[in-house]
């Protein structure tokens, strides 16, 4: 796969995305879904500069290259392309997002544990024999 890192700039500001599609096709996804609308872009007078080429294997890579340039950049971007996180980062980051969808699926899991007598505890010594 390869993936291109841009750059847009129009009424003095920039912006740093990404790609590993056709760039053609990533700046019209772009103009459809506002990005020149939001960032108050001209849509008639804007330039792109491709800032790099990286051929790999997964968009992980491309996502660190674009946050090097983000970082490097003054630029309108509001969202971090890349951040590593630790699992329990991450976990805390899901549930922040999905805490509500978590409890509720655990709540279902308590009421069907109840249906049926819940948990049996079993004495890990039960089949020992005292012969």
């Amino acid at each position: 796969m390869i993936g291109v890192i841009y750059k847009i700039e129009s009424n003095n500001l920039t912006y740093i995305g990404s790609t590993c599609r056709s760039l053609s096709c990533r700046i019209n996804e772009h103009k459809k879904k506002g990005l020149f609308k939001i960032y108050d872009f001209n849509i008639n007078d804007f330039s792109i500069e491709i800032l790099e080429t990286i051929k790999t294997n997964d968009r992980d890579s491309v996502r660190k290259r674009e946050q090097f340039y983000i970082d490097k950049h003054m630029c309108v971007n509001q969202v971090r392309a890349f951040k590593e996180l630790t699992k329990k980062e991450g976990d805390k980051l899901y549930y922040e997002k999905n805490g509500a969808k978590v409890r509720k699926r655990r709540l279902e899991l308590h009421y069907y544990q109840r249906s049926w007598g819940g948990l049996i505890d079993i004495d890990p010594n039960i089949f020992k024999s005292d012969m």
